[in-house]
């Protein structure tokens, strides 16, 4: 026990020296995510829960949560964003991104029942960020594993993400999607003629 204490008096120590050195936790959590979160609790435990250290934390597990979602570690990712809410209910932020990872929980699993939780998921976050394109992204991506001959609810997805923002990367993705079900749903109309 009284290793513990000497070990959490260190860390509340450099936690000081941090700050007395200017560095504030808005910067490190931009900087080293990673750090701020493995100090969270001597952080909270010294400092309470002031609003710019819940932010600066609540931002470094975005971000770790993000960086998992770019590694497909799913639930890493949904670990961080949990987090993350546990800290700050309200971050709409947050919210947004743990709804897409669970779909992508879901779509990774690919059953049938799954794949209807899974859009629902992409639905929340799309309801909490009606400006983005990314939701119905992957919700074409669901109705492709549902059966990828109903190309009416396909395409309706793949249209209302072209018709909001997204970054580059997944603009070329659901452009390429689209083209990719216009072709084959040409080719099966061509079939059936």
């Amino acid at each position: 026990m009284e290793i513990k204490h000497q070990l959490n008096y260190i860390l509340i120590f450099m936690v000081f020296s941090y700050n007395c050195a200017g560095l504030s936790y808005k910067k490190l959590s931009r900087q080293n995510p990673e750090k701020l979160i493995a100090m969270q609790d001597s952080l909270l435990l010294a400092h309470g829960e002031s609003s710019d250290l819940i932010n600066a934390l609540v931002f470094a597990h975005n971000h770790v949560g993000t960086e998992s979602v770019s590694e497909n570690n799913y639930m890493k990712a949904s670990n961080h964003f949990l987090q993350a809410l546990e800290l700050n209910d309200q971050d709409t932020i947050t919210r947004y991104n743990l709804f897409l990872v669970e779909g992508h929980i879901f779509l990774e699993k690919g059953n049938k029942n799954g794949l209807w939780d899974g859009m629902e998921k992409y639905a929340h976050a799309s309801s909490l960020r009606p400006d983005l394109g990314e939701p119905h992204y992957w919700i074409a991506q669901i109705y492709i594993k549902i059966g990828d001959t109903d190309f009416d609810l396909i395409l309706e997805s793949y249209e209302k993400a072209l018709s909001l923002t997204m970054d580059q990367a997944l603009l070329s993705r659901v452009e390429k999607g689209y083209n990719e079900t216009i072709k084959r749903k040409k080719k099966l109309d061509k079939f059936w003629k």
